[in-house]
C-alpha cells in the first residue's frame, strides 16, 4: 500500500502545474458556463410545462410530457459527460506521470476530449448509462461541483438512522454503488490505457475485484485517509502563517480581527483547492493499483534537469492558476455572496419544539417560549366532529399508542390519550393540544406557523382555522403554512393579510413568483444561495427546514435565511 501511494503522489507530481490549472479551470468551467447551459434548458423545461417552479407537487410532470423527459435526460447527460470529461483527463495525465511523460494544458484538454468523444459510440453507452445511475451517490468528490450541495435531506436521513434495518440496507446500497464505481473506474482505465472494448475491460475490472475486494476497499479508505491528513496538514500550516502574519504587523488589539479576516479571505480558496485535489487522488491511486495487478513495471527515468524556459512556463501556469482561484473565490460564484438578508434568522420551533418535549403539545410550546424561539410550527388536523387538533400523523398511534385515524375520532375521546409518555414518562397524561389551546398559550409570548395538514376528510378547514385565529385577534402573530398551493390559494381569498408560507422539500425554477405565497419553507439539502436572493428579492421570507444538525445550521446561516426551522432550539441559539 504504501508503494502504491508514493506511485500515486510522483504520477500526481511529474506534471503538477498542467494538473493545477487544469482542475482548477474545470471546476471554473463546470460550475459556470455548463451550470448556465442546464439554467437554460430548465427554463426551457419550466416554460413547456407552463408551471413557475417545480416543486413536490409538480415533479411528476416532468416524467408525463416526452420533450420534457427528452430535456431531463440532456441534463443529465451534460452531468455524466463533464463528470466522465474530468475522469478521463486525469486517467490520461497520471498515466502521462506513470510513464514520465511531459503534458501540456492544452494536449491534456484536446486529447481528454477526444477520448471522451471514442466513449460515446453507441457500443460503449453501458459507460454512461451506468454512471448514470451511481455518480449522485458514489461519485460525490467528482460530482461537486455542478451538483454542489446536493445531499440526503435530513429529514430522510434521521428516519434512516432511526431505523435499523433500513439503515443496514442504505448502507450495503451505499457499499455496493461505491463498489460499482471504483469497478467502472477500473474498467475506462482498461478502455484507455488497454485499448479494449467495454466488454473486456469490464471483465478485467471485475477478475481484479474477484480476488482484492478487501485489498482495495481498504487502500481507498486508506487513501481517503491519507488526503485528510494531507489537507489539514496544510490547512494547519496555512492558519499557523497567518496567526504569525497578524502578531508579527499588527498590534494585540488588532491581531484577532485581521487573522479572523485573512481566514475568512482564504477559506473559500482553500476549500476549492481542496476540492480540485480530490479527484486526481482517487484517480492515482485507482490507475497505480490498475498497473500493479497487471503487472506493469514503470519505465525507469532519470532526474529531468529543470531548464530556465521549463521554471519559466511551470511559474506561468501556477502564478495563472492561483489568480484563477483568488478570482473565483471573491465572486459570487465562488460563494462569498452578500447576503441580501443580514439579520439574524428567527428560530422556528419544530412542532413546536419536539427535542426536548413531546411534540405539538402545550408542553412543547411553553419549552419553545422559555428557549426565547421566535416561531412555534405546528401541525393542524381535524377530528370527525370539526375540532382541530395540532397532530403531525394522521393516526394517533404513534404519539399516544391509541391506533386510531384523526377523522375517525371526536374530541370527546381524543381529550383523553396520552400525548405525552412516549417522549418520556415525566410528561405522561399529557393532553391532545386544540389549535385554540395553543392560541390562547403563545398569545403576547410567541408567533405561530399554523401548517394545515390534509387527510381528504376536512370540511371548511381554512374558514375554522381563521375564525379562531380572528377570535383571538392574533392575524398578526399568526401564519398559515401548507404543502398544498390551493389551501394557500383559499386563504388568502378568505383573508389577504394573513402571511402565507409554501412548504416543500423541493424547489427548481430560475425565476420563482407565486402571488398567494408570502414565504418559502424549503428542505435546507434542496435550497440555493441564488434561490434564497431571487426569493428575498421579491419580498418574501425563506425558512430553512428542519436544521437539527451544525452542518444543517450552517448552510442555513450561509444561504441567509429569514427563519431557521429545527427542533433542538439548544443548537440553534448556540450559533447566536
Amino acid at each position: 500500500m504504501k508503494q502504491t501511494f508514493k506511485t500515486s503522489l510522483v504520477m500526481l507530481g511529474k506534471n503538477w502545474p498542467t494538473l493545477l490549472l487544469f482542475e482548477i479551470l474545470y471546476k471554473v468551467i463546470s460550475f459556470t458556463i455548463i451550470y448556465l447551459w442546464i439554467d437554460g434548458i430548465f427554463s426551457m423545461i419550466l416554460k413547456t410545462l407552463q408551471v413557475p417552479y417545480i416543486s413536490f407537487e409538480t415533479v411528476n410532470l416532468l416524467f408525463k410530457n416526452p420533450l420534457v423527459l427528452f430535456m431531463v435526460l440532456l441534463i443529465l447527460g451534460i452531468i455524466t459527460f463533464s463528470i466522465i470529461y474530468e475522469i478521463v483527463a486525469l486517467l490520461i495525465y497520471c498515466e502521462k506521470g506513470w510513464l514520465g511523460e511531459r503534458i501540456s494544458l492544452w494536449s491534456l484538454i484536446k486529447q481528454s476530449f477526444q477520448k471522451c468523444m471514442s466513449l460515446c459510440t453507441p457500443r460503449r453507452l453501458a459507460v454512461f448509462s451506468g454512471l448514470l445511475l451511481i455518480i449522485p451517490i458514489a461519485a460525490i468528490p467528482f460530482s461537486n461541483n455542478l451538483m454542489e450541495g446536493v445531499r440526503i435531506p435530513e429529514f430522510i436521513s434521521d428516519y434512516i438512522r432511526q431505523n435499523g434495518s433500513l439503515f443496514a440496507l442504505f448502507c450495503v446500497v451505499l457499499v455496493g454503488l461505491n463498489y460499482l464505481f471504483i469497478l467502472y473506474l477500473f474498467t475506462i482505465s482498461s478502455m484507455l490505457i488497454g485499448e479494449k472494448n467495454f466488454k473486456e475491460s469490464w471483465k478485467i475490472g471485475r477478475s481484479f475485484f474477484r480476488r482484492r475486494k478487501i485489498k482495495i476497499f481498504v487502500c481507498m479508505g486508506a487513501a481517503a485517509v491519507v488526503y485528510v491528513v494531507l489537507a489539514a496538514a496544510v490547512a494547519a500550516a496555512a492558519i499557523a502563517l497567518m496567526i504569525f502574519n497578524a502578531k508579527l504587523f499588527y498590534s494585540a488589539d488588532e491581531a484577532a480581527g485581521m487573522f479572523r479576516f485573512a481566514f475568512e479571505n482564504w477559506r473559500r480558496a482553500g476549500m476549492i483547492l481542496a476540492a480540485a485535489g480530490t479527484s486526481p487522488w482517487i484517480i492515482a491511486v485507482i490507475l497505480s493499483l490498475f498497473h500493479k495487478y497487471r503487472g506493469d513495471i514503470r519505465p525507469v527515468y532519470g532526474k529531468e534537469k529543470k531548464t530556465l524556459k521549463t521554471i519559466v512556463k511551470n511559474g506561468i501556469l501556477t502564478v495563472t492558476a492561483l489568480l484563477v482561484l483568488i478570482i473565483y473565490s471573491e465572486t459570487e460564484l465562488g460563494g462569498n455572496l452578500v447576503y441580501w438578508n443580514q439579520k439574524p434568522p428567527e428560530i422556528v420551533a419544530h412542532r413546536a419544539g419536539a427535542f426536548f418535549a413531546p411534540e405539538n403539545t402545550m408542553a412543547a410550546l411553553n419549552k419553545a417560549i422559555s428557549m426565547n424561539a421566535s416561531i412555534a410550527e405546528i401541525d393542524i388536523q381535524q377530528l370527525r366532529d370539526g375540532t382541530l387538533v395540532v397532530m403531525h400523523d394522521s393516526s394517533f398511534k404513534r404519539t399516544t399508542g391509541v391506533d386510531k385515524k384523526v377523522w375517525e375520532v371526536d374530541y370527546s375521546e381524543a381529550a383523553g390519550y396520552d400525548s405525552g409518555s412516549f417522549y418520556s414518562q415525566e410528561y405522561a397524561n399529557e393532553p391532545v393540544a386544540t389549535l385554540e389551546d395553543m392560541l390562547s398559550g403563545a398569545k403576547g409570548k410567541i408567533k405561530l406557523m399554523i401548517e394545515l395538514k390534509l387527510t381528504g376528510h376536512e370540511e371548511n378547514l381554512e374558514e375554522k382555522t381563521l375564525e379562531l385565529i380572528r377570535k383571538y385577534d392574533m392575524m398578526e402573530q399568526c401564519s398559515i403554512a401548507s404543502m398544498n398551493l390551493d389551501i394557500l390559494k383559499r386563504v388568502k381569498e378568505l383573508e389577504p393579510g394573513i402571511e402565507t408560507v409554501y412548504i416543500t422539500p423541493l424547489l427548481l425554477a430560475s425565476d420563482i413568483k407565486s402571488e398567494n405565497v408570502d414565504s418559502y419553507s424549503i428542505e435546507t439539502s434542496s435550497m440555493k444561495k441564488t434561490m434564497v436572493l431571487g426569493l428575498q428579492f421579491q419580498g418574501k421570507k425563506v425558512y430553512g427546514w428542519t436544521a437539527n444538525s451544525k452542518a444543517a445550521i450552517k448552510k442555513n446561516l450561509w444561504l441567509g435565511v429569514n427563519g431557521l426551522i429545527t427542533d433542538d432550539l439548544e443548537l440553534a441559539a448556540s450559533f447566536f
